[in-house]
């Protein structure tokens, strides 16, 4: 999935090495020819777009131009200025000419790097066939599927170690990257404790964050699921949700809760929070926030939570939410009061992160 396509975004052809873009709503395509090609998927099949005088796929129809809708899609048409039929960007398979994309505006890719627990499911990764922009912006690459160790010294290839350096730790981030090598023009992958500056392997100088895993106290990886939300954002979803906080009082000053999501990055943090009522009668507002937003005090109109203590009839209410974290994998929790009350506990249910 190529992520959400607007009147401001670039597309990018090589026209006998030149690059050509489409820059605005409804602004033809310059500079594109009979031997510009946009690779397309058209109800499944693949299929060639040209410019000038040749047709797409087996609809038999002369091209003349395309443009670009606001609605994420990009419009063909004939020679004769009728529409020939709409592709929607989601369904663009393949930019040629990856390889000569400079800086200049934003690049859309196909197919996102989706990674999977692989056949050892405590120490290895599964990384999907895949294209990916370097973050430095330089350009692009594609990976194919390849298999790397957590517990294992990185080397080349399918099947073997892909840590940058050290050993594999207990309660532990791996941030996962597809990384490049330019003179060899290979792809592979890696991880690193590092979201800022893995160590890369010889000859290796160009990556892009795909994802992150996490080690459990035995220096297993946490088992999940991963969903590509198709505007740049990426969800992990805990096989098992992560009991990470759980006490029996209601702090009414700011506390942290330190979460079971990458550290390195600050991530949308997907949580069940679940307290019993206590046996005093009333309601108690609990808040929850980022760290990095300003303590504020519960109250009727700024609250994630009202739970009703009860006398007679102590109920659990639980919600699920989201909310922002820090680096250091933490949230802010406050109650409106303290109020006897029962078990209050917060799980983890994943993450979700835009790259």
């Amino acid at each position: 999935m190529a992520g959400e396509f607007t009147k401001d975004t670039k597309i990018r052809a090589s026209v006998n090495g030149t690059i050509a873009n489409a820059d605005e709503n409804n602004r033809n395509i310059a500079g594109l020819s009979k031997d510009s090609i946009l690779g397309i998927d058209v109800d499944g099949e693949f299929a060639d777009v040209h410019m000038g005088d040749e047709t797409i796929g087996t609809d038999g129809a002369l091209i003349k131009d395309i443009k670009v809708r606001e609605t994420n899609q990009l419009e063909i048409y004939d020679s004769l200025g009728g529409l020939v039929g709409n592709v929607a960007w989601e369904d663009l398979l393949n930019l040629q000419s990856a390889t000569t994309l400079t800086q200049e505006g934003t690049s859309f890719l196909p197919k996102q790097i989706l990674m999977s627990n692989g056949t050892d499911l405590d120490h290895d990764i599964d990384f999907t066939t895949g294209n990916f922009v370097f973050d430095d912006g330089s350009g692009q690459a594609v990976a194919s599927a390849l298999t790397k160790r957590l517990d294992a010294e990185w080397a080349e290839g399918s099947n073997v170690g892909g840590l940058d350096t050290g050993t594999i730790s207990n309660n532990a981030t791996y941030h996962c990257f597809a990384i490049f090598n330019p003179t060899s023009n290979t792809s592979d992958f890696l991880f690193s404790t590092s979201f800022s500056s893995p160590t890369f392997p010889s000859g290796y100088t160009l990556k892009k964050w795909v994802g992150a895993v996490i080690t459990n106290g035995s220096a297993n990886i946490i088992r999940f699921l991963q969903n590509d939300l198709g505007d740049g954002s990426l969800e992990f979803i805990w096989d098992t949700p992560q009991l990470d906080f759980s006490n029996t009082s209601r702090p009414i000053t700011s506390t942290v809760a330190t979460l079971t999501i990458p550290n390195g990055i600050d991530v949308m943090a997907n949580i069940a929070v679940s307290q019993k009522a206590g046996n005093t009668p009333g309601d108690v507002f609990l808040l929850i926030r980022s760290p990095n937003q300003t303590d504020m005090t519960p109250s009727t109109d700024l609250h994630n939570m009202c739970i009703t203590d009860t006398l007679n009839e102590p109920a659990c209410n639980t919600i699920h939410t989201s909310t922002k974290s820090n680096t250091v994998r933490t949230i802010r929790i406050r109650f409106s009061s303290s109020n006897n009350a029962g078990l209050f506990k917060i799980f983890t249910r994943g993450w979700i992160f835009k790259a």
